[in-house]
C-alpha cells in the first residue's frame, strides 16, 4: 500500500461524504486500480477505519489519450445490502498528460461499507465509457 500511495502521490478522485481526516492506528490498508480504453487510468488507496467508514483516501487520475475526451473517477463503494454507492465525480481538466491527485479525504455510509473501488471514465459522446475496478472487501465488522 505504501507504493501505491507514494504512485499517487507521484501522478496526477472521489466524494459523497469526503472529508480531509487521519488514519487511525488500527485501520487495514487496501487500494484498486484501473484504466479505460488506454485512454484514462486511475488508482484509490484507503485504510478501512469502521465497518461504516474508509479513511486517508488517496485518489488519483490521469488523461492518457489526445482525444478530446474529458476523464474522470470516483470512489465507489458497496453497501452491506448491496447497493452501490458512486461518489462525485474527479475531473482531469487539462486534457492528454495532465491528472488530479486527491489525498487525506474520508467516506462513511450508516448502512456499512461492504466493499470499495475505483471507477474510471471517459466522457464520450452518449453514455460515458467506464471501467470499475475489482471490489476490496472490509474485512472490519
Amino acid at each position: 500500500m505504501i507504493k501505491l500511495r507514494h504512485a499517487l502521490l507521484a501522478s496526477g478522485v472521489a466524494a459523497g461524504v469526503l472529508f480531509a481526516g487521519a488514519a487511525p492506528s488500527h485501520a487495514q490498508e487496501a487500494g484498486a486500480s484501473t484504466s479505460v480504453n488506454s485512454a484514462a487510468r486511475a488508482a484509490v488507496g484507503w485504510d478501512w477505519y469502521t465497518k461504516n467508514k474508509i479513511v486517508n483516501v488517496d485518489l488519483a487520475v490521469d488523461d492518457t489519450k489526445a482525444d478530446g475526451h474529458r476523464a474522470y473517477a470516483r470512489l465507489v463503494t458497496k453497501t452491506r445490502g448491496g447497493t452501490v454507492v458512486r461518489y462525485s465525480k474527479r475531473w482531469v481538466t487539462g486534457g492528454a498528460g495532465d491528472g488530479n491527485h486527491y489525498n487525506n479525504l474520508q467516506a462513511s455510509d450508516s448502512r456499512g461499507i461492504a466493499a470499495a473501488t475505483i471507477e474510471v471514465c471517459i466522457d464520450d459522446a452518449g453514455a460515458d465509457t467506464c471501467e470499475l475496478a475489482g471490489w476490496k472487501y472490509n474485512e472490519i465488522g
